[in-house]
Protein backbone atom coordinates (compact mmCIF):
# COMPACT_ATOMS: atom_id res chain seq x y z
CA UNK A 1 0.00 0.00 0.00
CA UNK A 2 1.77 3.51 -0.94
CA UNK A 3 1.31 6.14 1.41
CA UNK A 4 -0.85 9.47 0.82
CA UNK A 5 2.12 11.22 2.56
CA UNK A 6 4.16 13.94 0.31
CA UNK A 7 4.12 17.01 -0.79
CA UNK A 8 1.07 17.64 -0.08
CA UNK A 9 0.99 16.50 3.54
CA UNK A 10 1.49 19.35 6.32
CA UNK A 11 1.88 16.86 8.86
CA UNK A 12 5.92 16.93 9.92
CA UNK A 13 6.27 13.67 8.43
CA UNK A 14 4.70 14.54 4.91
CA UNK A 15 7.00 17.72 5.04
CA UNK A 16 10.02 15.59 5.61
CA UNK A 17 9.02 13.25 3.25
CA UNK A 18 8.36 16.24 0.57
CA UNK A 19 11.50 17.36 1.67
CA UNK A 20 13.45 14.19 0.61
CA UNK A 21 11.92 14.15 -2.53
CA UNK A 22 12.42 18.03 -3.25
CA UNK A 23 16.47 17.50 -2.44
CA UNK A 24 16.76 14.21 -4.49
CA UNK A 25 15.05 16.47 -7.50
CA UNK A 26 17.91 18.85 -6.88
CA UNK A 27 20.92 16.31 -6.39
CA UNK A 28 19.46 13.82 -8.68
CA UNK A 29 21.43 14.52 -12.30
CA UNK A 30 24.87 15.11 -10.27
CA UNK A 31 24.21 11.83 -8.31
CA UNK A 32 23.09 9.95 -11.29
CA UNK A 33 26.03 11.72 -13.61
CA UNK A 34 28.93 10.70 -11.08
CA UNK A 35 27.05 7.10 -10.14
CA UNK A 36 25.56 6.15 -13.71
CA UNK A 37 22.03 5.81 -14.81
CA UNK A 38 20.59 4.17 -12.41
CA UNK A 39 20.96 3.65 -8.68
CA UNK A 40 19.60 1.71 -5.64
CA UNK A 41 16.92 3.00 -3.43
CA UNK A 42 19.27 2.59 -0.57
CA UNK A 43 21.99 4.55 -1.89
CA UNK A 44 19.15 7.26 -3.13
CA UNK A 45 18.08 7.54 0.51
CA UNK A 46 21.79 8.03 2.32
CA UNK A 47 22.22 10.61 -0.92
CA UNK A 48 19.65 12.68 0.36
CA UNK A 49 19.96 12.77 4.34
CA UNK A 50 23.54 12.81 3.49
CA UNK A 51 22.48 16.07 1.70
CA UNK A 52 19.45 17.13 3.34
CA UNK A 53 20.68 20.19 5.09
CA UNK A 54 20.45 22.53 2.01
CA UNK A 55 16.67 21.82 2.00
CA UNK A 56 14.44 25.10 2.09
CA UNK A 57 12.15 23.63 4.95
CA UNK A 58 14.51 23.46 8.30
CA UNK A 59 11.99 22.45 10.55
CA UNK A 60 11.17 19.25 8.23
CA UNK A 61 15.40 19.20 7.92
CA UNK A 62 15.34 19.49 11.70
CA UNK A 63 12.99 16.77 12.32
CA UNK A 64 14.47 14.26 10.12
CA UNK A 65 17.69 14.95 11.61
CA UNK A 66 15.88 14.09 15.00
CA UNK A 67 15.14 10.89 13.92
CA UNK A 68 16.61 8.12 14.71
CA UNK A 69 18.26 5.93 11.72
CA UNK A 70 15.26 3.23 11.31
CA UNK A 71 12.91 5.86 11.20
CA UNK A 72 15.02 7.78 9.09
CA UNK A 73 15.21 4.51 6.70
CA UNK A 74 10.76 4.00 7.12
CA UNK A 75 10.72 7.85 6.17
CA UNK A 76 13.02 7.17 2.96
CA UNK A 77 11.64 4.61 1.96
CA UNK A 78 7.97 6.05 2.14
CA UNK A 79 9.43 8.78 0.10
CA UNK A 80 11.23 6.96 -2.33
CA UNK A 81 9.44 3.35 -2.82
CA UNK A 82 10.97 2.22 -6.07
CA UNK A 83 13.57 0.03 -6.28
CA UNK A 84 15.78 1.55 -7.87
CA UNK A 85 15.44 5.25 -9.29
CA UNK A 86 17.67 6.71 -12.82
CA UNK A 87 17.37 7.67 -16.87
Amino acid sequence: MKSNKGRNDDSIEGRIIGMLQNVWQTICFDVLGAEGNCIARDEVIDCVADSADHSEDVAAFEAFKDLSFDDQERVGKIAFPDPEYGW
